[in-house]
């Protein structure tokens, strides 16, 4: 099931015009994958997506 959600968040940026050789491609690619997974992440941003982010990929 991941590998699917992963492939379906690559064709949909794909369908958008957003190449994957973008500088943040990466970091929309993952918050499209946390909204996925956690839909009320979508109103929250600030409190759930940018932290997450963050953390996954050693940011600030």
């Amino acid at each position: 099931q991941n590998n699917h959600i992963n492939i379906e968040i690559i064709k949909l940026l794909l369908s958008i015009n957003i190449p994957s050789h973008l500088n943040g491609y990466q970091y929309l690619q993952e918050a499209i994958r946390m909204t996925v997974y956690n839909s009320d992440y979508v109103h929250q941003v600030t409190k759930f997506i940018y932290p997450g982010l963050a953390k996954k990929f050693n940011s600030t």
